[in-house]
């Protein structure tokens, strides 16, 4: 299983385009870091394998299924891909378990709240299940919207800049972290970044982005 990007083009305004023909090809349960600096097109790369954004040209597929074309895009909710934004999204009227169990609404209440406590407890947060996310550190709030993206069990997770607010003790540990719970539930895993120690310490492979244009992949 794979997901794909076919000779997908894209551009915000006429004449300024963003991508022109990109290819990209991942394995399942790769970790991969899209490098680039601000303006390298590394998060709308991301909002359009979510969803968020449609390809003027050119398709997605995930596992055999047409994500996105230029003439339909499945909705986000139905695309088993998770992400977790740059200032992480959280509700702050919601609790940490609330947040957590937010995607899992359809599910039977003891059904949810078993799978939202056992989360938590992976991510070393269920002694927090009460605070609200002003009352938590921004490397607990990073754990908190990470658990919210894979607690629907996502085939594809993407993370975009997901420890530029850590200081650096905290970003090494984060880090290490989020690889193991990643790999541990082999999750396709694509996040961009600016910060080229990042990449390095958590992908599989690094693809270098410059103005849509990968101009380099690098294998670790």
């Amino acid at each position: 299983m794979s997901m794909k990007l076919n000779n997908i083009h894209f551009q915000y305004e006429k004449n300024h385009p963003i991508f022109e023909g990109t290819y990209l090809e991942i394995n399942q349960g790769d970790m991969i870091a899209i490098l680039g600096q601000s303006g390298s097109g590394k998060s709308t790369l991301l909002r359009l394998i979510a969803g968020l954004e449609k390809p003027d040209q050119g398709d997605i597929v995930l596992d055999e299924v047409r994500l996105s074309t230029s003439h339909h895009v499945l909705e986000p909710s139905k695309r088993q891909v998770g992400m977790v934004f740059q200032d992480y999204a959280l509700f702050p009227h919601l609790t940490v378990e609330e947040n957590v169990g937010y995607a899992l609404f359809k599910k039977p209440k003891k059904e949810k709240e078993a799978i939202v406590i056992d989360m938590l407890h992976l991510i070393g947060l269920l002694d927090k299940r009460s605070y609200y996310p002003h009352e938590l550190s921004g490397g607990q709030q990073q754990r908190v919207a990470l658990a919210r993206s894979l607690v629907a069990n996502p085939k594809v997770l993407l993370l975009d800049e997901p420890f530029s607010n850590l200081d650096a003790d905290l970003r090494a540990q984060i880090r290490q972290d989020l690889r193991t719970l990643v790999k541990s539930r082999n999750i396709t895993c694509i996040f961009a970044t600016h910060d080229e120690a990042d990449a390095k310490a958590i992908a599989d492979h690094v693809y270098h982005l410059n103005h849509g244009i990968f101009i380099k992949k690098s294998i670790l």
